[in-house]
């Protein structure tokens, strides 16, 4: 089950009141003291950079072929929830020409505290989240992040939610920043390595990006990243319909490894 802190967070992205509303004037004093309550919980949770759980694994095995596991010596230095789009494009507009590919733009929230939180399953907390985050629209995620840090925490970089981005170079590289953190210097280019089709399969299971294992190109910190628990992204099968260039929305989880 998700934390307390965890639901609220969600709550406030999903544009819900984590305080009671009301009318009567004379509720006035309670409504303050909601206020007050949630603004404390706000200010004194930990929201980004907290220690990752050590019994955190990946799930390697979730897929068909499995994903390879990390190169010995590296430690999990980023966890981060992605959302934004998978970009294609189309060459014609009927049902003998498939999509392709040519990139991705997202964002990049802090998850570490997200897990860090929960006291049982942690993995399961977060591939929940993934798939609430996916149906809320970017901005207003953007938004909460930015809000956040910069109402509550002054703008301090070790409590932005924000901890990068990911899109794809003209040549069609990708590539992971982490200035947003506080991490100048931390940035990587890479290529895909690895793919799998996870082995759940739900209504939507067409729908969802493959999980990937990608690996360093150049750059520096971050050798090893993989994509796992991915909801959205899939392009349809054909471009019947479809304009020349074209978006599918998407969230997935991000391991980065260094």
């Amino acid at each position: 089950m998700l934390s307390f802190r965890v639901l609220l967070f969600l709550s406030l992205l999903l544009g819900a009141h984590a305080f009671p509303t009301r009318h009567d004037p004379t509720d006035t004093d309670d409504s303050n003291q909601a206020i007050k309550e949630v603004t404390s919980t706000l200010t004194t949770t930990k929201w980004a950079r907290c220690t990752i759980p050590k019994n955190l694994s990946l799930p390697l095995n979730q897929t068909k072929p499995s994903l390879p596991t990390p190169a010995n010596g590296l430690t999990l230095k980023h966890l981060a929830i992605g959302r934004g789009t998978q970009n294609y494009t189309c060459a014609g507009s009927d049902k003998t020409t498939a999509p392709t590919q040519i990139g991705a733009v997202a964002t990049l929230f802090d998850g570490s505290c997200l897990a860090a939180q929960q006291k049982t399953d942690a993995q399961r907390a977060l591939s929940s989240v993934v798939g609430v985050v996916k149906m809320i629209p970017l901005q207003p995620l953007q938004l909460a992040a930015w809000l956040l840090n910069r109402v509550f925490f002054w703008g301090a970089e070790e409590k932005n939610l924000v901890i990068g981005r990911h899109y794809f170079l003209a040549d069609g590289t990708p590539l992971f920043e982490f200035g947003h953190g506080g991490d100048e210097d931390d940035w990587v280019l890479a290529k895909k390595d690895a793919s799998g089709t996870p082995f759940v399969v739900n209504a939507n299971a067409g729908d969802d990006a493959p999980w990937l294992k990608l690996v360093k190109t150049d750059g520096s910190g971050v050798q090893e990243i993989y994509r796992v628990y991915t909801a959205g992204g899939n392009a349809p099968p054909t471009c019947e319909g479809q304009k020349e260039f074209f978006e599918v929305e998407y969230a997935a989880e991000y391991w980065f490894y260094g």
